[in-house]
């Protein structure tokens, strides 16, 4: 690992030490108080979206952002609002960045990380809402910000499920918001990008809606391997995470939770992945990519010297410039 890289993630590290925070049980005995168990994994999932947050602090503290100078008052003066989605057994809200001008526009549909059980509330409204008004204003681009359910209230394939109905509103309200129903991708972060990525086999199989592109940074694309152990305790925070979200009688080869176990990737979006060089979820993300340029499938993977959380200043301007520029290639023509 790079001495400066590596410095950075111990000293991040030692300002937000791992802990035992608790973990929710991933599933109720028949007889258990539903009620109960909700409420503390509410209360634990609160525990942890603190955790993440004070690990954003402690890294931009630890090293501050490279100013961007394309940012700032573009980003601010975007339009956001609270938008509620219909999908099976409810509905989920999301946050809609609009741009400022005429359409028709091109959209991100955007979904957050957290292990696929945290991340939400005050974790996707700042972090993830600050990377989609980013978006919305470099692309000039409807950007949806969307608060999926989590487990362990709500396992595979519901996350998946609200995923697509999310790509599939924002289609059959491009009108409204002046999208061109044409030019609409798909990024996730993370656990994000596993469902970016599933989202992407169900609309292809399933015939609609259309989607231009997908980019995923660090995405878990293989659910069922076995990370080797590694120091951090990273290891076993994924497979608790895993446990959380896949059910036990549940294939983790199946190609909506495991999307690199996918038999037949053509016909897919061109595709955008960013790994990290000290990431345990590398090589899953990468075969990806080269499975899917196999298929025919436009696709560009960056390894960046990163682990899976932490990134040099510079190295975290460059991956997001490049995310930036593969969005803007892809959904800028129409057609």
């Amino acid at each position: 690992m790079d001495p400066a890289l590596e410095a950075l993630a111990e000293q991040v590290a030692r300002l937000v030490p791992r802990a035992d925070l608790g973990w929710p049980e991933p599933w109720l005995e028949p007889a258990a108080d539903r009620t109960g168990w909700a409420a503390r994994v509410a209360e634990l999932r609160a525990v942890h979206n603190r955790r993440v947050l004070d690990g954003a602090d402690a890294l931009a503290k630890a090293a501050p952002p490279v100013a961007d100078p394309a940012d700032g008052a573009e980003a601010a003066a975007a339009d956001v609002r609270e938008v509620t989605i219909e999908v099976a057994g409810g509905t989920i809200s999301a946050q809609l960045h609009l741009p400022r001008g005429n359409g028709p526009f091109p959209a991100v549909v955007h979904f957050h990380g957290g292990g696929f059980w945290t991340g939400d509330g005050a974790v996707l409204r700042r972090l993830d809402g600050a990377l989609c008004a980013r978006l919305s204003a470099r692309l000039t681009a409807v950007v949806v910000n969307v608060d999926y359910r989590l487990a362990p209230e709500h396992k595979f394939p519901q996350p998946v499920e609200d995923g697509y109905a999310a790509v599939r509103w924002l289609a059959g309200h491009a009108a409204e918001f002046g999208v061109d129903p044409g030019r609409i991708a798909v990024s996730g972060v993370s656990a994000g990008g596993t469902i970016a990525a599933a989202v992407c086999l169900l609309a292809r199989d399933r015939a609609a809606p259309s989607i231009r592109f997908q980019a995923l940074l660090a995405p878990a694309l293989d659910l069922s391997v076995h990370l080797q152990s590694e120091p951090g305790g990273f290891r076993d925070e994924f497979r608790r995470c895993i446990d959380l979200y896949v059910a036990l009688w549940q294939d983790r080869r199946d190609p909506l939770v495991s999307p690199v176990h996918a038999e037949d990737l053509s016909g897919l979006p061109d595709a955008f992945i960013g790994t990290g060089s000290h990431d345990p979820l590398r090589d899953p993300a990468e075969l990806y990519g080269l499975r899917l340029a196999r298929a025919g499938v436009a696709a560009t993977v960056r390894r960046y010297p990163a682990t899976h959380t932490v990134a040099l200043p510079e190295t975290q301007a460059a991956r997001t410039a490049d995310l930036f520029a593969a969005l803007d290639a892809a959904l800028r023509t129409t057609g």
